[in-house]
């Protein structure tokens, strides 16, 4: 339908951006959507974690057309959670998908 046809190739030119098409070129392993524990924290559930060689990359994904900074600070407890597991290089996103904005907390 020219619906899919629309979505699809939307969705094409979002991700080869260059902000984010290194994201989806294989060379991080990806953990969607897993539950991490933190004794203090509790349970957390980011969207995307990308584990690479020398960094960890955090993305959330919104839907909708507001960038509120409630988006950055649950991205920073994220990135904050991640760096207490032992890992040092730990960069976070929002990534506004309607938009195609790409903002790091």
């Amino acid at each position: 339908t020219d619906k899919k046809t629309e979505i699809t190739a939307l969705l094409t030119h979002i991700l080869s951006s260059p902000d984010v098409s290194d994201w989806y070129s294989g060379k991080y392993h990806i953990i969607n959507e897993t539950q991490v524990i933190h004794p203090s924290f509790g349970f957390s559930r980011p969207d995307r974690v990308m584990i690479g060689d020398n960094e960890v990359i955090v993305v959330d994904y919104k839907f909708g057309d507001a960038e509120e900074e409630r988006y950055n600070r649950q991205v920073k407890h994220y990135v904050r959670i991640i760096k207490e597991m032992g890992y040092n290089n730990v960069k976070g996103f929002v990534f506004y998908v309607k938009s195609g904005k790409v903002r790091e907390v």
